[in-house]
């Protein structure tokens, strides 16, 4: 289903295309994409596809791509196989070093020599001798997570996994709870080893060198936002409709009001931080006397304490429910496109803003249509006598039947016109074409008057009736020497 989808795409045109080379090059060899145009191709995150095994699927690449392009390479690091690739596919390539860092000097950096199955051991005995404060452990595969995640969990530790499994609301979720302080320890695969924004993780045990504070937990925050999905028809898209979207969100507990207290208490702010959600450790290291925050374990780094929960929602002050809202999709719009309802994702935290709803749009195929762009495409069979006599013939089109005079002599692929019979332009004023496609059936099945009638009407046409098969053979008669 998904590579239907993409292959519709690419055959109507599309002015960006993001995809792993793998992909691209399966839809290269069946003959669904045209790179030949292309003003700009861009690899990201070059250096890893090189990891990963697809310099040939690269290269294979730019063979179909013009000389004229621009290329842009995309790298963290810039190693041999880096440098030979620019080398090959740019032309005077330019360096551009942005942002460029080190490590942390005062990080201590240490490695254990080890076999596979002595790394969980390894990982257990190092959290049972110091609490482990803002840890980032990374993975080879979601199982692997979701086997040290386990693990550490039995060990009563704060764990947190990320891994694909997840969707994008829930690794939000967990990607906030770790940055605020409320998840010590985060097991994850690589998804987030790219681009990570965390203040303040320092993978020591000691809890780092003087990271900086971390934000108020009490401080109001905006809401994750979540997606959801509608179907709707060919028609529908191009005339635009009202549909209601079902979706689970995380809303505020409507027993406690978001709380997370027993109706007619309050929660009470934690005397052992103060508020703040964090304390500073003093401890010996050999390094001397170190001082790290780590979240107050009074309060788990939420700065308020509820000695009496909500029953509903257990303390947490939320709730995750279906909701539904009812959303208007606009004349025009395209398979795969987003709606975003704003306010409607999950809500926020202490007060903060919900956040979106993105709408993904399916439209279902037609029977007898094909869009492209904003005009629409269909077939049209006639019969033999039709095309060659002429006819009028009915022609579905999305605002009905119309009626339409077939010229005399028409041939199979002609194609005609319908001006405004297209789809409503999204956001814009008018509408597309409808443009019909001639084929002419050859009727099968034939009796034996039938067939004498066609014999009698070959043996009376000539050369002059059939143009185009005079010039196919004049061509052959010329390649030959004839």
């Amino acid at each position: 289903m998904l590579f239907e989808q993409q292959k519709r795409g690419l055959t109507l045109g599309a002015d960006v295309v993001i995809a792993t080379p793998g992909r691209l090059i399966a839809h290269l060899s069946l003959g669904y994409v045209d790179l030949s145009r292309v003003s700009y191709f861009i690899l990201d995150e070059a250096d890893r596809m090189l990891d990963m095994g697809f310099y040939d699927d690269i290269m294979q690449i730019v063979k179909f791509l013009p000389k004229g392009r621009q290329t842009i390479m995309f790298s963290a690091t810039m190693p041999a196989k880096i440098q030979q690739l620019a080398k090959s596919i740019l032309n005077n390539p330019a360096e551009v070093k942005l942002a460029v860092s080190k490590p942390a000097e005062k990080i201590v950096q240490a490695a254990y020599v080890c076999y596979e199955n002595q790394k969980l051991g390894i990982i257990r005995s190092l959290f049972a001798e110091q609490t482990p404060e803002r840890v980032i452990i990374f993975a080879s595969s979601k199982l692997k997570v979701k086997e040290v995640t386990k693990a550490l969990k039995q060990m009563k530790l704060n764990v947190g996994e990320m891994h694909s499994d997840l969707e994008q609301a829930q690794r939000e979720e967990v990607m906030y709870e770790f940055k605020a302080g409320r998840i010590n320890i985060l097991v994850a695969t690589d998804i987030v080893a790219r681009g990570i924004d965390i203040d303040d993780i320092f993978s020591s045990f000691f809890g780092g060198f003087g990271g900086r504070r971390s934000n108020n937990p009490n401080a109001p925050s905006r809401g994750s936002d979540v997606e959801a999905s509608i179907y709707i028809s060919f028609e529908e898209a191009a005339k635009g409709c009202k549909k209601t979207v079902s979706y689970d969100c995380v809303s505020s507990c409507d027993e406690c009001h978001g709380t997370g207290a027993k109706p007619g208490t309050q929660p009470k702010t934690c005397s052992v931080c103060g508020g703040s959600g964090r304390v500073t450790i003093s401890q010996r290291s050999p390094f001397g006397v170190v001082q790290t925050q780590r979240a107050c374990d009074a309060c788990h780094g939420k700065g308020k304490i509820i000695d009496s929960p909500c029953p509903k929602c257990g303390g947490s002050g939320r709730k995750r429910r279906t909701k539904t809202v009812d959303i208007t999709v606009p004349a025009g719009i395209k398979d795969q496109q987003i709606l975003n309802v704003g306010g409607r994702g999950n809500a926020g935290y202490n007060g903060g803003p919900s956040g979106d709803l993105h709408v993904y749009v399916n439209v279902q195929p037609h029977p007898v249509f094909e869009r492209r762009g904003d005009d629409v495409w269909c077939n049209l069979p006639l019969t033999f006598a039709q095309a060659a006599l002429g006819a009028e013939v009915v022609v579905p089109t999305l605002d009905g039947k119309v009626s339409y005079q077939v010229h005399e002599g028409t041939q199979p692929g002609d194609v005609f016109k319908l001006k405004g019979k297209g789809i409503q332009r999204l956001n814009g004023r008018g509408k597309g074409d409808q443009y019909v496609r001639v084929t002419i059936e050859v009727p099968k099945n034939l009796n034996a008057k039938q067939k004498n009638l066609i014999k009698e009407f070959e043996n009376v046409t000539n050369e002059k009736n059939y143009a185009q098969r005079n010039s196919f053979f004049e061509k052959i008669k010329r390649m030959f020497n004839e």
